[in-house]
């Protein structure tokens, strides 16, 4: 059948499927890391080639790139860049990581097409594999995971055009690509670096021939001049090579090892059965090496070895480099354990696994069906019909050609597999939706997650919703009675002022005093950080109400609509002012004061906020979304 499918046929099927699994995450919005990537990174603003590949993502915002060695991605930067000029919405961002990853699809379809053995079959076998394989839904629903998506299309661009190279010809034109494309690759994430070790060993393992193998070994030097190139680039944007930052748990080299360890199962494991589907499963290191997880990831090691051995004396070689495919595709994550911060296990990093899970299972089902019908006629004690060529796929289509039972088997299989596959992944898109339905979702697959509670609980208390936010902080305490933020959130709204009209929480630690004209006062703890709001009467309109305004604090250096929780409409003002200290004529501090008018119920309150740069700013933004006119 896939004879008479020209390839724009299964590139337009691999679409359909794409879209199918994933279309509903175009109504998604920005979350988490976006909201600092892409909203507000002004690096992206522009297609200012200097700024993209000479400063690391978000540099403004991170305070430059030291300590970020991780953060020098470029292409990263520049296709976001790009994309930003076409459209800022977050549903144009989504359509093109769902471009992405069906550009994956397809040159994976290209790559197990190229393999010997494999066919047109198996490769449109594996590709399916690929798009449809629930585990890869994390880099795709999240426009953050856009450097997983295009490291692998770089990389598979690369690794393409090395097998072009290594035919009979053996034309130079295909090595210099295959060259270029790992840059980009590196340039996009810096785990590439690790997927250098597949072209050598397609020579070991692919062209086992060892007369090949010598005459072709030194072409591989040619990838140390894109490696040379990165490695200077980096060191001069970066000033180090290596990535200082420790990690949110400081690990020690043993604690790193037992992790690394413990994580190695948990890899594969998600491999085979990925649910359920978790955006930062709750896991912290492992320091005892009797956990069950790291015995696991020993046992996982001995036996790797063993079955490396069967496979590389029985001549199983695809089979070989697909398993080892699979465990480069996540082996960044374990050595760099200490250095990925508190989430320390993550789906996305799979998706390169993904292509060697492929190779693989279209390597080992045409096997296990053949065995299947080979036992069938030894039961039945008859002839076989066919010769079957089991150790490719050309056996798979000859036994579903001669043999109805294999048909059915790989018909129910397939859609087994694609419905299954289909339901994990659409029922997750709505967790992407934006942090509120993300956390939400993390604490319905583990009501114990911590962290999930927590910022659930500081996203109700920024949205004004006090008494929520209180329930989570609650539960948070309950679980870890030791957690300091959750204390300290929960501190933040623990009295309430309700009288003149006007309704908020706020710190318990914090001064409140009210005077004749029915002013409300509020200092923190230190008595700092200052807060006046008074409530009058709204009676002309909005714009006629600010112009009346005629008071100055000192230099007004902006000024416009804001959007607070719970208010119809509100304004702030900003000022800068200096405060005079010590002798006269001296200058203190400059500071800044906002100026917040908020408007509903034909009543405005008139707050003033002094000095903004104060930390308390911070606990006063849920203050602020408390506040309620009645």
């Amino acid at each position: 059948m896939l004879k008479l499918l020209p390839r724009p046929a299964v590139y337009f099927i691999l679409a359909v499927i794409v879209v199918l699994f994933y279309g509903n995450t175009l109504a998604n919005g920005f979350s988490h890391d976006d909201l600092w990537q892409i909203v507000e990174n002004k690096q992206i603003r522009s297609l200012d080639f200097a700024k993209i590949f000479g400063g690391c993502i978000a540099q403004e915002l991170l305070g430059g790139c030291e300590d970020r060695g991780f953060y020098w991605r470029p292409m990263q930067t520049f296709f976001n860049a790009l994309v930003f000029q076409l459209s800022p919405s977050a549903t144009f961002f989504h359509l093109m990581n769902l471009v992405y990853f069906w550009a994956g699809g397809v040159l994976v379809y290209g790559l197990l097409g190229k393999l010997e053995k494999l066919g047109k079959l198996g490769a449109f076998l594996g590709a399916v594999i690929f798009v449809t394989h629930p585990v890869n839904s994390e880099a795709v629903n999240w426009v953050s995971a856009t450097p997983e998506l295009l490291m692998t299309i770089f990389f598979l661009l690369s690794f393409l055009f090395y097998l072009k190279y290594l035919k009979p010809l053996k034309l130079l034109k295909y090595l210099i690509l295959s060259s270029l494309f790992f840059f980009l690759a590196l340039l996009t994430k810096e785990t590439a670096v690790f997927l250098a070790a597949l072209f050598p060993l397609t020579l070991m393992l692919i062209n086992a021939n060892v007369k090949r193998i010598y005459a072709n070994v030194r072409m591989l030097l040619i990838y140390l001049v894109p490696l040379v190139i990165y490695l200077a680039a980096r060191l001069a944007v970066l000033g180090r090579v290596v990535y200082e930052y420790e990690g949110y748990y400081a690990l020690s080299l043993s604690e790193q090892i037992l992790t690394a360890l413990a994580l190695l199962p948990r890899y594969l494991w998600a491999l085979v059965y990925p649910l359920p589907l978790s955006f930062q499963p709750q896991m912290v290191p492992v320091r005892d090496i009797g956990d069950i997880w790291v015995i696991g990831g020993i046992g996982v090691i001995v036996l790797a070895g063993i079955l490396g051995w069967f496979l590389w004396t029985g001549g199983q070689r695809l089979i070989l480099f697909g398993l080892t495919w699979v465990f480069l595709g996540f082996f960044p994550a374990l050595i760099f354990v200490n250095k990925l911060g508190e989430t320390i296990f993550a789906e996305r990093y799979l998706l390169l696994s993904t292509v060697g899970l492929a190779i693989v299972a279209v390597e080992v089902i045409p096997r296990i069906l053949t065995n299947i019908v080979m036992t069938r006629i030894r039961t039945n004690r008859q002839s076989p019909a066919v010769l079957v060529e089991s150790s490719s796929t050309a056996g798979l289509k000859q036994l579903i050609r001669t043999n109805r039972f294999v048909l059915s088997i790989v018909i129910v299989g397939f859609l087994g597999w694609v419905g299954w596959a289909w339901w994990a992944v659409y029922q997750r898109a709505s967790d992407w939706k934006d942090n509120l339905s993300s956390y939400q979702a993390m604490i319905r697959l583990d009501p114990k997650h911590t962290k999930a509670h927590f910022q659930l609980g500081e996203i109700y208390r920024s949205s004004g919703n006090i008494e929520l936010a209180r329930s989570q902080y609650q539960q948070v305490l309950k679980i870890d009675p030791s957690h300091e933020e959750a204390k300290q959130s929960l501190a933040t709204v623990a009295q309430e002022y309700k009288d003149n009209n006007l309704s908020f929480y706020y710190p318990s630690d914090w001064q409140l005093g009210t005077t004749t004209d029915k002013s409300i006062h509020l200092k923190d703890k230190e008595g700092k950080f200052k807060v006046e709001m008074a409530v009058a009467e709204a009676k002309t309109s909005t714009e006629e109400y600010l112009k009346s305004q005629k008071e100055s604090l000192g230099e007004l250096v902006n000024e416009g609509p804001a959007l607070i929780p719970g208010v119809k409409e509100a304004y702030v003002r900003i000022w800068k002012d200096r405060e005079s200290k010590g002798s006269e004529g001296s200058e203190g501090e400059q500071i800044v004061k906002l100026q917040f008018f908020l408007f509903g119920e034909g009543k405005v309150i008139k707050i003033l906020v002094s000095d903004a740069n104060s930390p308390s700013m911070r606990v006063f933004e849920g203050v602020l979304a408390s506040i309620k006119i009645d």
